[in-house]
């Protein structure tokens, strides 16, 4: 643990306060924290002075899939292709509950998870599995969001290509002995946003071995799940941005959580992605940090 000395006790400082207590100007910042973990300010929200560039767009993929389900695995080649050749890609499995395709075989472990249960109800209708929300965009022609397999790359090659309104940035803290992980991000808005948005933070976990149906009625013992959600930090659908979203608008919101024992830290991403929330259910950017 890093030791901070007092700085009243150092020569000069006399001198140094007399000046900071005369009146000063301008808009308050966020505050600082003089600790040890590698997030430096408090939740707080202010208007930048100086509007950053838009960054590049990043892709969210929510993918609905399920150990029971045999055409998944060739969903999840066709998804480690799509990471290969998009590095602005972010993908989320969801596990839901209801479907009898997400059923544990015997004693493993429940991939299930309430939130997946959410987001099912929040981005329903769909049909069959495997299948994907890209973006959260409703697309000219489509009457659903979540999407077959068929689809996905033409509309993830449009994403890619899409701009946004949103910079995001992520940072991670994790201590193994407590298995407590802080986790900050900041928003910064580019362009104006004239509907309400929502915050999602979410952690996925890779290199969970079950049992996998395959086609043909075989079955993989020995299947490695991957970006597998495993919980949220937030509300599954999100936190409200309840702040004016003007030009220049910048929020930065903390969390911790301690992590189950079943749990791998070392196979565990954060997820993090700005939504709207209406009528248009659009994520306008996200970003994706390991928890280490």
């Amino acid at each position: 643990m890093k030791h901070y000395q007092s700085a009243w006790r150092q020569p000069g400082m006399l001198a140094l306060l007399a000046v900071m207590i005369l009146p000063s100007c301008t808009e308050k910042g966020p505050d600082i924290q003089l600790t040890n973990e590698r997030r430096a300010f408090k939740d707080s929200t202010y208007v930048a002075s100086e509007i950053e560039a838009p960054q590049q767009k990043r892709v969210v993929l929510e993918e609905f899939t399920g150990v029971g389900c045999p055409n998944c695995p060739e969903a999840d080649t066709l998804i480690d292709n799509f990471l290969k050749k998009y590095e602005n890609l972010i993908v989320l499995g969801y596990h839901d509950s209801s479907s009898y395709f997400t059923l544990p075989y015997g004693n493993e472990r429940d991939l299930r998870t309430d939130e997946a249960k959410a987001l099912n109800n929040l981005l329903s209708p769909f049909t069959g599995r495997p299948a994907a929300s890209i973006d959260r965009k409703q697309f000219s022609g489509e009457s659903n969001l979540v999407l077959g397999t068929g689809k996905w790359a033409n509309y993830i090659s449009q994403r890619t290509q899409s701009s946004t309104p949103v910079n995001m940035s992520l940072s991670t803290r994790y201590e193994d002995s407590t298995r407590s992980l802080s986790v900050e991000v900041r928003v910064h808005y580019t362009s104006p946003e004239n509907q309400l948005n929502r915050l999602t933070i979410a952690i996925i976990e890779n290199d969970i071995i079950t049992k996998q149906a395959l086609g043909g009625g075989e079955y993989d013992t020995n299947y490695t799940q991957k970006h597998v959600l495993v919980g949220t930090l937030t509300n599954a659908k999100g936190t409200s941005l309840n702040e004016n979203l003007e030009q220049g608008r910048t929020i930065i919101e903390s969390y911790r959580k301690e992590l189950p024992k079943e749990w791998v830290a070392d196979n565990c991403k954060v997820v993090a992605f700005v939504a709207r929330s209406g009528s248009s259910k659009t994520i306008l950017q996200g970003t994706k940090e390991s928890v280490e």
